[in-house]
């Protein structure tokens, strides 16, 4: 998208992610199944060599910083 409205094309950046933002909160985008990992922020260094190794076995992955 583009990075401002237009007349003729509204979904600027930051209408887009307001867009996606409302439809998880209400349930409507389900996003859950694209993460195929969550892990301790420590185990960062072995889901990087992961990401490297190509796309076999990880879809997207989330860090725990707790």
């Amino acid at each position: 998208g583009m990075a401002e409205a237009h007349p003729y094309w509204p979904w600027s950046r930051p209408r887009n992610q307001q867009v996606i933002m409302d439809l998880i909160a209400r349930g409507d985008l389900h996003v859950k199944p694209l993460i195929s990992h969550v892990v301790p922020y420590r185990e960062a260094p072995a889901l990087y060599d992961l990401m490297m190794n190509g796309g076999t076995g990880w879809m997207s992955i989330f860090f725990d910083w707790s």
